[in-house]
């Protein structure tokens, strides 16, 4: 049965590893089991260093300009006023960006509950991966991977087709949490990140010639080369970025 409750389903992308460094957020606001409204936008992330281009083809070009998380925050809790609760999949997450976030940069935290689509898909979907480009091949719904809108519509798809299976809003509640500590980070996304991926080979450059510091799987290049790239690690009057993430098989 479809809950006659408005939900909002939300999805963070973000540019580094840890839980304040959103760089875009979409939400879709569900009312009866229908889309009714949608908002979007960028993030100016605290640092300029994106790690996850990768991911969700963000670069710094696209987010020096955005607005920031405080700048954006009265849009976004607007937009969730009156809701009864926050729907992702793999809510953990978002949930934990969204705290992160507003931690971090003092804006208050919404009182809202989290429902986890991904818990939803575990128990009533047959057996297989339950990520979101997975559950959204098997109900047949568009999805561009990792575009926070996109994510975040497909998640509320899936929200209105789990319940029209018989599965109530409750079950997929998210027990309460403590809010994260600003500024942590995702292990067990870096984790779900690592799956799939063979290889990378990250550039950094002082100006040319390029200097390739590092080419190998993802799990030593997290701990190896994700370091280099924090605030704290680069030396004024320098200048250093990511000139190049390749993905290869091999």
């Amino acid at each position: 049965m479809l809950s006659p409750d408005d939900y909002v389903a939300i999805d963070f992308e973000t540019s580094g590893r840890t839980n304040d460094s959103a760089c875009a957020v979409g939400l879709v606001r569900i009312s009866g089991g229908q889309i009714r409204n949608t908002y979007y936008t960028l993030i100016r992330p605290p640092s300029p260093v994106i790690l996850f281009t990768w991911v969700h083809g963000l670069t710094w070009e696209d987010l020096r300009n955005a607005p920031t998380f405080p700048e954006v925050w009265p849009e976004m809790a607007s937009f969730m006023d009156g809701a009864s609760g926050l729907v992702a999949h793999n809510a953990t997450f978002d949930r934990s960006v969204l705290y992160g976030c507003c931690e971090s940069f003092g804006c208050p935290y919404p009182g809202l509950p989290f429902y986890d689509t991904l818990k939803g898909a575990r128990r009533s979907l047959p057996p297989g991966s339950k990520s979101l480009d997975h559950v959204c091949s098997y109900f047949q719904i568009k999805l561009n991977h990792h575009q926070a809108l996109s994510d975040a519509e497909a998640c509320a798809r899936i929200f209105v087709e789990l319940q029209k299976r018989g599965l109530d809003a409750a079950s997929m509640r998210l027990k309460s949490a403590g809010r994260p500590r600003a500024g942590s980070s995702f292990p067990s996304q870096i984790a779900s990140l690592r799956q799939g991926v063979p290889a990378v080979s990250l550039h950094l450059f002082l100006r040319p010639p390029a200097e390739n510091l590092y080419s190998g799987t993802i799990p030593a290049c997290f701990i190896k080369a994700g370091d280099w790239f924090l605030p704290d690690r680069v030396r004024q009057g320098e200048e250093y970025g990511v000139a190049q993430k390749r993905l290869f098989a091999g």
